[in-house]
């Protein structure tokens, strides 16, 4: 794209203004004498400044009034380490923005896997920035406005002219961003973690924590044909670059949906600059690491129910359903399983699925009137002190509870402080903690009560005890509704993990904030 026609200096107000900018500094002064650069937000730099700069008039403001149709970005900097981006598109009244000068960023990163090392460039879209790449793959961009950018990365006309979009780069006022482009892929893109009050609001930090990224994106133009089937070169990394495992939980090209799980090694608490960086487009990709659900990380049995048998653990336990009479239907995240009221899930006694502290979780939505104490997910004896863990609806089957028997032959159980809703999606969480004795239950990521336990649960290790989904032992106290992503962790997870568990997973959630590849 070219520069567009400026035909206006920093102070005119003659014709049919466009654009009018008035530019502070934060003391209120006015930013005079700021130089600003327009360029469509497809622009790409050709290497030497190209069309009008203006500049701002002694109260610090920019008229322009002659613009092409489109979409616009103006970066507006007074050469003393301060600057403003303003991204805007025309209209047929004037577009007004007031915007305060903050102190620049920075972009730094560094090309790797060049087909040929230092025969690329680096050009920012929209902005008349461009850096060669040397030898040692690393280019810089110094004092940029904070805002969102994108990049295009190109082999020079001299080698196969192969390029690279890396989207969603957000720059901070005074501060770096890093980034690692691997030109083995066609398209890169940011996704920002946001843990502050605005986001998922979580105060404390998580570690080995499976993330879900849901399609399509907001704001992002999910496209089937740039992947390769099933997602097969899709990849997440740290900004440096490292891998971060991956597991596919639902593909659908029809509906243009999709279910990701990718795993992070830290989610930072309280914080809204965390971000990883997705990657596709390559033909070539190799197999990724799908061990998203490791036992050393806390994990028992992790079910997301796919449409077809056999109905596998994600974990390397191999806890498959090994009887299933229910049927697949469409879940929260991706597939579920829906039990008609008749009909359950067994899987085989296994010491796995015996931890002396876990957590048991999953998303329920039933439907209609239900058995009383109907078992959603159960293990134990059915007779006093019952069963060693079972989320359940109780004897009012408007009330949703989690219970566990110790040792000592009591039960100890916890129920909602209100009916649920039908035909409403809930994440149910129950957690014990074998060393402190403590249980508690959780709806939606919020505490529903607690009691202490003075000795660990009964497993009842003289007689086998299968795990039960949608039934108890026997074949009675059926659930009527659909289950879905099952776990049992073999340690009591923090209300931090829980909390961020159901922000994440959640539809409208609000923890990923996507870097949009297009202005």
């Amino acid at each position: 794209s070219s520069a567009p026609t400026q035909t206006a200096s920093g102070s005119s107000d003659s014709g049919n203004p466009k654009i009018i900018a008035v530019i502070r500094y934060d003391d209120t002064t006015p930013a005079a004498g700021a130089v600003a650069r327009i360029r469509p937000a497809d622009y790409l730099s050709g290497g030497s400044s190209s069309g009008d700069s203006l500049v701002t008039d002694d109260s610090g403001r920019i008229v322009v009034d002659s613009l092409a149709e489109g979409q616009y970005r103006m970066e507006i900097a007074d050469n003393k380490g301060f600057a403003v981006l303003v991204d805007f598109a025309t209209a047929d009244t004037a577009v007004r923005v007031e915007r305060i000068l903050q102190p620049t960023g920075s972009l730094a990163g560094s090309v790797v896997n060049a087909q040929i090392p230092g025969e690329q460039i680096v050009q920012v879209y929209g902005m008349e920035r461009r850096s060669p790449v040397p030898a040692d793959g690393s280019f810089s961009f110094d004092n940029l406005p904070a805002g969102l950018f994108r990049l295009r990365i190109a082999d020079s006309d001299t080698v196969s002219g192969k390029e690279m979009a890396v989207g969603g780069l957000q720059v901070n006022s005074g501060s770096q961003t890093g980034i690692s482009a691997d030109v083995r892929w066609s398209n890169s893109a940011m996704l920002y973690l946001n843990t502050t009050p605005v986001g998922a609001g979580i105060d404390s930090t998580v570690v080995k924590f499976p993330l879900l990224v849901r399609f399509p994106l907001s704001d992002f133009e999910f496209q089937v044909s740039d992947f390769q089937p099933d997602g097969a070169d899709l990849r997440f990394t740290k900004p440096d670059g490292t891998p971060l495992g991956h597991e596919v939980d639902f593909w659908d090209p029809v509906t243009q949906n999709a279910a990701v799980w990718v795993l992070m090694d830290t989610v930072y608490g309280a914080c809204d600059t965390q971000f990883i960086q997705m990657r596709w487009g390559n033909d070539q990709a190799a197999s990724a690491d799908s061990t998203i659900y490791d036992t050393s990380d806390g994990f028992a049995g992790v079910w997301h129910f796919s449409p077809t048998a056999p109905l596998a653990d994600a974990t390397p336990n191999g806890n498959t359903v090994l009887v299933d009479c229910t049927d697949a239907a469409s879940g929260y995240i991706g597939d579920a399983r829906y039990f008609d009221g008749t009909d359950s899930m067994f899987i085989a006694d296994a010491l796995t699925l015996e931890p002396p502290s876990l957590t048991l979780s999953c998303w329920i939505r039933t439907d209609g009137p239900q058995e009383r104490v109907a078992k959603i997910i159960n293990k134990g004896h059915t007779a006093k002190p019952y069963f060693s863990y079972t989320i359940e609806l109780r004897y009012d089957p408007s009330i949703i509870g989690f219970q566990i028997a110790d040792i000592d032959s009591f039960y100890h159980v916890l129920e909602s402080v209100y009916s649920i809703p039908d035909q409403k999606w809930m994440h149910i969480t129950g957690s014990f903690d074998g060393a402190t004795g403590i249980g508690l239950f959780y709806i939606d990521g919020v505490p529903n009560g607690r009691f202490t336990s003075h000795a660990a649960i009964n497993y009842y290790t003289e007689s086998d005890f299968g795990t039960y989904l949608g039934c108890q032992k026997g074949g009675s106290a059926f659930f009527k509704g659909w289950i879905d992503e099952v776990r049992v962790e073999n340690r009591a997870r923090t209300n931090a993990w829980i909390r961020l568990s159901y922000e994440n997973q959640r539809i409208d959630s609000r923890l990923i904030e996507y870097g949009a590849l297009e202005f």
